[in-house]
């Protein structure tokens, strides 16, 4: 079974920030070194809260984010 959930980032100051995000693949369920890697950058302003990521993990699994601000 599926999981999934939002991940609200409105507690980032403004900035614009680089995310690594390791999340369970597609047979993370049978596999458990079965995972995947996103990058994506994201910038936050004052005026609008940044959009909810979007987490998916499988039932046992997980989920790992490094968040950086950008240089």
């Amino acid at each position: 079974t599926d999981i999934s959930r939002e991940l609200d980032l409105s507690f980032l100051p403004s900035g614009t920030y680089d995310i690594t995000l390791f999340q369970d693949g597609l047979n993370a369920d049978k596999v458990a070194t079965d995972y995947r890697v996103t990058h994506q950058r994201i910038s936050v302003s004052p005026s609008q809260a940044p959009t909810p990521l979007q987490i998916r993990m499988t039932s046992g699994g997980g989920f790992a984010m490094k968040l950086m601000k950008s240089k």
